[in-house]
Protein backbone atom coordinates (compact mmCIF):
# COMPACT_ATOMS: atom_id res chain seq x y z
CA UNK A 1 0.00 0.00 0.00
CA UNK A 2 2.95 2.67 0.73
CA UNK A 3 4.42 2.21 -3.17
CA UNK A 4 1.20 3.91 -4.09
CA UNK A 5 0.56 6.51 -2.02
CA UNK A 6 0.76 9.45 -4.93
CA UNK A 7 -1.96 7.66 -6.25
CA UNK A 8 -4.17 8.82 -3.65
CA UNK A 9 -2.88 12.37 -4.39
CA UNK A 10 -3.62 12.55 -7.79
CA UNK A 11 -6.98 10.79 -7.19
CA UNK A 12 -8.14 13.67 -4.47
CA UNK A 13 -6.87 16.36 -6.36
CA UNK A 14 -8.15 15.45 -9.90
CA UNK A 15 -11.73 16.25 -11.58
CA UNK A 16 -13.25 14.94 -14.61
CA UNK A 17 -11.47 16.95 -17.59
CA UNK A 18 -12.24 16.12 -20.84
CA UNK A 19 -9.99 14.94 -23.24
CA UNK A 20 -9.72 17.99 -25.09
CA UNK A 21 -7.83 19.73 -21.95
CA UNK A 22 -6.00 17.01 -21.49
CA UNK A 23 -4.19 17.45 -24.11
CA UNK A 24 -3.95 21.27 -23.69
CA UNK A 25 -2.94 20.54 -19.89
CA UNK A 26 -0.27 17.78 -20.70
CA UNK A 27 1.25 20.19 -23.51
CA UNK A 28 1.52 22.97 -20.91
CA UNK A 29 5.25 24.40 -19.50
CA UNK A 30 4.83 25.53 -16.14
CA UNK A 31 5.11 29.27 -16.13
CA UNK A 32 5.10 29.39 -12.02
CA UNK A 33 7.61 28.20 -10.05
CA UNK A 34 7.35 27.84 -5.73
CA UNK A 35 11.09 28.29 -5.07
CA UNK A 36 12.75 27.49 -2.00
CA UNK A 37 11.36 30.71 -0.12
CA UNK A 38 8.06 28.65 -0.56
CA UNK A 39 4.67 30.55 -1.21
CA UNK A 40 4.65 34.09 -1.31
CA UNK A 41 2.35 37.05 -1.94
CA UNK A 42 3.96 36.86 -5.46
CA UNK A 43 3.53 33.72 -5.96
CA UNK A 44 0.14 33.76 -5.08
CA UNK A 45 -0.95 37.50 -6.84
CA UNK A 46 0.81 35.73 -10.48
CA UNK A 47 -0.97 32.85 -10.39
CA UNK A 48 -4.21 34.64 -10.17
CA UNK A 49 -2.81 37.48 -13.09
CA UNK A 50 -2.40 34.07 -14.83
CA UNK A 51 -5.56 32.69 -14.77
CA UNK A 52 -6.93 36.04 -15.80
CA UNK A 53 -5.07 35.41 -18.97
CA UNK A 54 -5.48 31.58 -19.73
CA UNK A 55 -7.87 28.65 -19.06
CA UNK A 56 -4.87 26.39 -17.35
CA UNK A 57 -1.69 27.59 -14.78
CA UNK A 58 0.79 25.09 -14.67
CA UNK A 59 2.62 24.95 -11.22
CA UNK A 60 5.78 23.37 -10.42
CA UNK A 61 7.66 23.09 -7.05
CA UNK A 62 11.33 22.84 -6.22
CA UNK A 63 11.01 22.18 -2.79
CA UNK A 64 11.88 18.42 -3.29
CA UNK A 65 12.93 17.58 -0.12
CA UNK A 66 8.89 18.53 1.27
CA UNK A 67 6.97 15.24 1.65
CA UNK A 68 4.26 13.93 0.11
CA UNK A 69 1.35 15.83 2.47
CA UNK A 70 3.27 19.01 2.74
CA UNK A 71 3.88 19.33 -0.59
CA UNK A 72 -0.51 18.88 -1.09
CA UNK A 73 -0.95 21.42 1.65
CA UNK A 74 1.41 23.97 -0.42
CA UNK A 75 -0.76 23.66 -3.62
CA UNK A 76 -3.97 23.36 -2.06
CA UNK A 77 -3.03 27.00 -0.14
CA UNK A 78 -2.27 28.18 -2.87
CA UNK A 79 -4.81 27.58 -4.90
CA UNK A 80 -6.75 28.85 -2.05
CA UNK A 81 -5.17 31.91 -2.18
CA UNK A 82 -5.26 32.72 -5.32
CA UNK A 83 -9.30 31.72 -5.56
CA UNK A 84 -8.46 29.38 -7.80
CA UNK A 85 -9.28 25.57 -8.22
CA UNK A 86 -6.80 22.20 -8.35
CA UNK A 87 -7.47 20.89 -11.50
CA UNK A 88 -5.02 17.99 -10.97
CA UNK A 89 -1.51 17.34 -8.82
CA UNK A 90 1.02 14.64 -9.64
CA UNK A 91 4.13 15.27 -8.00
CA UNK A 92 6.27 18.19 -7.94
CA UNK A 93 3.42 19.61 -10.23
CA UNK A 94 -0.26 21.11 -9.77
CA UNK A 95 -2.38 22.50 -12.59
CA UNK A 96 -5.29 25.45 -11.81
CA UNK A 97 -8.17 26.75 -13.14
CA UNK A 98 -9.52 29.48 -14.38
CA UNK A 99 -13.06 28.13 -14.57
CA UNK A 100 -13.09 28.15 -10.49
CA UNK A 101 -12.32 31.60 -10.63
CA UNK A 102 -15.52 32.93 -12.89
CA UNK A 103 -17.25 33.85 -10.07
CA UNK A 104 -15.37 36.41 -8.34
CA UNK A 105 -16.42 40.11 -9.10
Amino acid sequence: MGKHDSEGADQLHSTRIPRRDQRIINDLRPTIWVGKNGLTSSITKELRSQLGQRQYVKVRSLLTHLPVEDRRRLFEELGQGAGAGMVMQQGHVAVYSAANTSSSP
